[in-house]
């Protein structure tokens, strides 16, 4: 063989085997790519159906947490309506309680309106030395127990009231308190001005009605039993307020709690007679 031939022979193979090594090549680095393409679309795959699972389960979840919510927003909703509905229920029981607790009372109402004739200072002068004048009294046979039930009536509404309608009814209760020890001291004979202060009953039904100071001044303590029907008809005004859901002026709160102390210091004074009387019935 010439060195021609060699020389042919040898570029051919050359040639060739490069022509080969090329074609590997291209058909390696198709097939890599074509392989990592796949093992990529595989793992893109797969990632994308876990979001769209976890996407699915958060919509889930979503939705059964917007359910709570709901169902907590209706349940408090419905919970406040219903508290709601019950205190509206026992205002309106409250507002029957305390008109029960001022009829209740009539009877006491009845001795004020008897006494608003009599003047104080006279009449119990008169029973502590005339043991006839006190039989007058004696024929009115008061029972003081008959006021328990209409104070303890009223005490139950208390809470479920504004303080102007408890106010006014505190006044009212009071003054006929008064004339109920009243009746019972002179019952017995005894000079009321030692035991009862009239001033305090003035200092009443002054601040609850002030639009009748004039009258007052005139009349002395007489007219406060003389003014418990304005007082009542006060009352029952402010009862109307209430249920018809008017706000309460700040002013007229301030007057309610003056009222209150003035009613306490009534109150007293009635107690103190009422533990006179029991001493001297003993």
């Amino acid at each position: 063989m010439s060195l021609l031939d060699v020389l042919l022979t040898t570029s051919s193979t050359s040639l060739i085997i490069g022509v080969v090594i090329y074609l590997m090549r291209n058909l390696i680095a198709t097939r890599l790519t074509k392989s990592v393409q796949h093992e990529f679309d595989a793992k893109l795959s797969k990632i994308n159906s876990l979001l769209r699972v976890s996407e699915e389960s958060l919509k889930a979840d979503l939705v059964r947490k917007q359910a709570d919510i709901h169902a907590l927003q209706n349940g408090a909703i419905q919970g406040r309506l219903s508290r709601l509905i019950a205190l509206e229920k026992r205002r309106l029981e409250a507002v029957d309680q305390i008109w029960g607790a001022v009829h209740g009372l009539s009877f006491a109402k009845g001795l004020a309106a008897s006494m608003a004739v009599f003047k104080w200072k006279e009449i119990s002068e008169e029973v502590a030395k005339n043991p006839r004048a006190k039989e007058v009294f004696a024929a009115f046979k008061v029972d003081p127990e008959k006021t328990t039930e209409p104070v303890k009536l009223a005490q139950q509404a208390r809470p479920f009231i504004t303080p102007v309608a408890w106010a006014y009814y505190a006044a009212y209760q009071s003054i006929l308190m008064h004339a109920v020890a009243l009746v019972r001291m002179l019952e017995l004979g005894v000079d009321a001005q030692k035991f009862m202060d009239s001033k305090n009953l003035i200092s009443l039904i002054k601040t609850a009605l002030p639009h009748c100071s004039e009258y007052i001044d005139q009349h002395g303590p007489n007219a406060a039993y003389y003014l418990v029907d304005q007082l009542e008809n006060s009352l029952l005004a402010e009862l109307k307020n209430m249920l018809d859901g008017s706000a309460t002026d700040i002013a007229e709160v301030t007057r309610a709690n003056q009222i209150l102390r003035e009613a306490s210091r009534v109150n007293q004074s009635v107690s103190e007679s009422q533990s006179s009387a029991d001493v001297l019935l003993k």
